[in-house]
């Protein structure tokens, strides 16, 4: 008879805020959910102020998210509202002592960091690694170390995609048998999707940064028909974005100010 799998899953990300790595954190514990032999333990990093990530989650029968500031006792943190990596560490130690998991996934490399000194849960935790400069020239050499330490010590780690892979490879010069590829969590369709134009409205929910083309998407709305409308969801929209969000062609859902 199979056993229940016991998951850990802690991503170093404030979920009352709305951005890719938060999204990321709740797509896991959807896939994960979707197995009857799979029970997950989500911790969170910070108190819940509200709900628009945290609601899907509370649906998932064999999915448990743990509130560091209510649902542990005798714990104290620096802050009052999020915890940071030493802290998120000796409590992911004390909930593996009690539940004694099966496999920890995380997310951070802060974090990652920290758990290079922890040997018993560094030997179960498959690191979810993202952040990282994938040529000679722009890896500095404590990068290079830090990574190496990394790759010997975990079990195995994910990444987004193949050609992060490939760079991680070439970079750290292994095989990479250690890597498994990570890939976007999309929930599971009933129906074929229509991807005609119904309502002349387009979003963009991924990543505001300047690698990402986002500013010249905002660029290219005023050049689309008039009667079509760009919308942008997320709290993390800084600098010139902040200052288009009163643009007729384009609507930000979410805080323009963080």
């Amino acid at each position: 008879m199979l056993r229940t799998l016991k998951v850990l899953v802690y991503g170093d990300v404030d979920l009352n805020i709305m951005d890719g790595s938060a999204v990321w954190l709740t797509s896991m514990a959807g896939m994960l959910a979707t197995s009857p032999d799979i029970q997950t333990d989500i911790l969170l990093k910070a108190r819940i102020k509200n709900t628009r990530l945290t609601e899907e989650m509370a649906e998932y029968s064999n999915v448990k998210m743990i509130q560091p500031y209510e649902d542990l006792e005798k714990q104290t943190f620096a802050n009052g509202n999020r915890m940071n990596v030493a802290e998120a560490v000796r409590v992911m130690k004390e909930l593996d002592a009690k539940n004694k998991y099966n496999l920890i996934i995380v997310r951070g490399f802060d974090l990652v960091r920290q758990l290079l000194q922890e040997s018993k849960l560094a030997g179960k935790t498959v690191p979810y690694i993202t952040d990282f400069h994938h040529t000679l020239t722009e890896s500095s050499r404590k990068e290079r170390s830090e990574l190496s330490e990394v790759y010997r010590r975990f079990p195995n780690l994910f990444m987004q995609t193949e050609p992060m892979k490939q760079a991680f490879m070439r970079l750290m010069n292994v095989d990479g048998a250690k890597i498994q590829i990570l890939f976007p969590m999309v929930p599971n369709m009933t129906a074929e999707p229509s991807f005609r134009n119904q309502n002349d409205r387009l979003i963009y929910t991924g990543k505001f940064a300047a690698d990402w083309y986002t500013e010249e998407l905002l660029e290219l709305a005023p050049k689309l028909d008039k009667n079509m409308m760009i919308g942008i969801a997320g709290d993390k929209f800084q600098g010139e974005l902040a200052a288009k969000k009163e643009a007729d062609y384009a609507t930000i859902y979410g805080r323009t100010d963080d």
